[in-house]
């Protein structure tokens, strides 16, 4: 699937990280880009619409990423996921999440936008699949 096509929602309570990624995929031609403040607007938006390509972050006050990938797992949401966090060392916790959560790519808030780009386009270049 190609950038002009893929519909892409950011989950993180961060206002400058929601509008950062926001700006970085809108300059690579991801036109349709959604975010959202919090996971409770971020479920909501799931139930609405499908997305190509979820990105949530694992820390947010009240509900969490995870409790997302909870629930995107109860509700067999097709799509695929980047959990996009600043918590721990990616190796610990993304090997604890993908035990739980088929396909899940853990990346750290650290990494370069090229290649959060990069992890992006391979992911919407994979079907989509239930977590």
């Amino acid at each position: 699937m190609g950038p002009k096509d893929a519909k892409i929602l950011i989950i993180d309570d961060e206002a400058e990280v929601r509008d950062s990624i926001t700006l970085l995929f809108k300059s690579q031609s991801f036109k349709n880009t959604q975010a959202a403040k919090d996971a409770k607007t971020g479920l909501e938006k799931m139930q609405q619409e499908d997305f190509d390509l979820v990105i949530v972050d694992l820390m947010m006050p009240v509900v969490s990423g995870h409790h997302v990938l909870k629930e995107m797992k109860r509700l067999k949401t097709k799509t695929g996921v980047i959990v996009y966090s600043a918590i721990g060392l990616p190796e610990v916790f993304g090997q604890d999440l993908s035990k739980s959560y088929k396909g899940l790519v853990f990346l750290s808030k650290t990494v370069t936008p090229s290649v959060l780009v990069e992890h992006v386009k391979d992911a919407l270049h994979k079907p989509a699949y239930t977590l």
